[in-house]
């Protein structure tokens, strides 16, 4: 069985990156919030990628500006990507059809006024359409734009 600990570090590693892949010039800071760790655990995963092999570090030609270089994913990172872009799907996706069977539990429990109630807080609480309700990832605290409707 696979540990907590070593499931939020392959979650990391993919989130890491993802996020490189998209944008090689993101800062330390901004990975981080995008994450939403420290910038000192960010700088700590980013050491241990380089480290591995799995990413290169280039400096911009505008680095002595803003002390900003670019990240390069490796080959070897790319194909670690793949696991665990396949790993993080097969685990999220499992949890997503938990928690949808939690919610059809529920939801069989109450009547329609008191559903009702749910689609107006549910409304007023978050910004988005009444009767929807928007899943969050805690992990990263932005909307995945997963929705179910009740």
């Amino acid at each position: 069985m696979t540990s907590r600990a070593s499931i939020l570090r392959a979650d990391a590693q993919f989130r890491i990156l993802h996020a490189l892949d998209r944008d090689p010039r993101i800062s330390q800071r901004e990975l981080a919030r995008a994450l939403g760790i420290g910038v000192g655990s960010a700088h700590k995963l980013l050491c241990a990628l380089l480290g591995d092999g799995l990413i290169q570090r280039h400096a911009a030609c505008d680095a002595v500006i803003n002390r900003r270089g670019a990240y390069q994913v490796t080959a070897r990172g790319a194909a670690l990507k793949k696991t665990l872009a396949r790993n993080f799907l097969i685990r999220r996706l499992s949890e997503f059809e938990a928690l949808q069977a939690e919610i059809q539990d529920v939801i069989s429990d109450l009547s329609a006024p008191e559903l009702g109630g749910i689609r107006a807080g549910v409304s007023t609480a978050l910004p988005q359409q009444a009767g929807a309700v928007e899943f969050w990832d805690a992990d990263s605290r932005r909307a995945k734009g997963a929705r179910y409707e009740i």
